[in-house]
């Protein structure tokens, strides 16, 4: 479906809208725009907002990711219909990194030389503190748990919680079989050591686009809301984030039924914006993280913004 471009608004005039829903759908569809305006070819700044132009946002869409499409590309789609997609994308995920995606893939998905397929915890150890050397293998998008050790120990420390992934992994896909559901396949995933609900959500994000939860009953029904997205969906409330003590944010902000309230969300959106692709849970969730922080830099009430952006002219 085609996209017209609209004329943007500036951060001052985003704040004359009310409710904060409004903002909201401003938001998503205002980055969707930089998106579209970036992958045409057309000179910056692609948006009025100085906001959006300083500081970086994710897409509303997770599958415009950079990363995503990389994996998609080169992992997932290649290994949509084959049983080992669940152990290569834990695997892929847990490093979230393309050069180091490609050191996994080895020379093809399948090979011999393939830790995605071929799963050989002292190899990959060994290998992946080699391609250390030149620069980190750990994505720096989000925090990846590796527990507690002497300095050094991440990298042996992840391959060993990723060969009790690879010891169990028939197991798991016949767990998956008996019950096709993305909250399903985020518990299962949590139960290995160093592997928490985000790394097990963005899992299960990623294999819903295959055989393996692409009929998953619950695509338009359940989220993982982490602390972001219940940021996001107590602004729409009208409340704020509140600050500890050393000016950094609160993480964790109860809200009352926060899947029942995304989902509403996920309504809302595919009818105030229809002529933009459609939008499913995980969107729903996605957008409520990404909208806190706009609000966050919109009002300078909820701490420091951590990556710039240069998106200005």
């Amino acid at each position: 479906m085609s996209f017209t471009f609209v004329t943007a608004k500036t951060d001052e005039e985003v704040k004359q809208l009310d409710p904060p829903l409004e903002r909201l759908l401003w938001w998503t569809r205002e980055r969707h725009q930089i998106y579209l305006k970036k992958k045409a070819g057309l000179p910056k700044p692609w948006t009025a907002s100085k906001v959006l132009q300083s500081f970086f946002f994710t897409n509303p869409y997770r599958e415009n990711d950079k990363v995503t499409v990389w994996f998609r590309e080169n992992i997932r789609e290649p290994m949509r219909d084959d049983p080992r997609v669940i152990f290569a994308t834990i695997c892929f995920r847990w490093f979230n990194l393309p050069k180091t995606g490609e050191m996994l893939i080895g020379s093809g998905i399948g090979k011999k030389d393939c830790l995605l397929t071929n799963w050989q915890e002292t190899r990959a150890v060994k290998e992946l503190q080699h391609l250390n050397k030149e620069g980190p293998v750990f994505t720096g998008a989000f925090m990846v748990k590796a527990g507690n050790g002497p300095p050094g120990c991440k990298i042996p420390n992840v391959c060993r919680s990723m060969t009790e992934v690879w010891n169990d992994r028939d197991n798991l896909l016949s767990v998956i079989k008996r019950d096709v559901r993305i909250e399903r396949m985020v518990s299962e995933i949590c139960r290995y050591p160093n592997l928490g609900n985000f790394l097990g959500y963005e899992v299960a994000s990623d294999l819903r686009w295959t055989w393996v939860l692409e009929n998953a009953s619950d695509i338009l029904t359940w989220a993982n809301p982490g602390p972001g997205a219940m940021r996001g969906l107590n602004r729409l409330e009208g409340g704020k984030p509140g600050l500890d003590h050393r000016g950094f944010i609160i993480r964790h902000t109860y809200v009352e039924d926060p899947i029942g309230k995304m989902n509403k969300l996920m309504d809302i959106l595919n009818k105030r914006l229809k002529f933009m692709p459609k939008f499913e849970m995980r969107e729903a969730e996605h957008i409520c993280c990404e909208f806190d922080k706009y609000e966050r830099a919109l009002w300078e009430d909820g701490g420091r913004m951590k990556r710039r952006y240069p998106g200005g002219a």
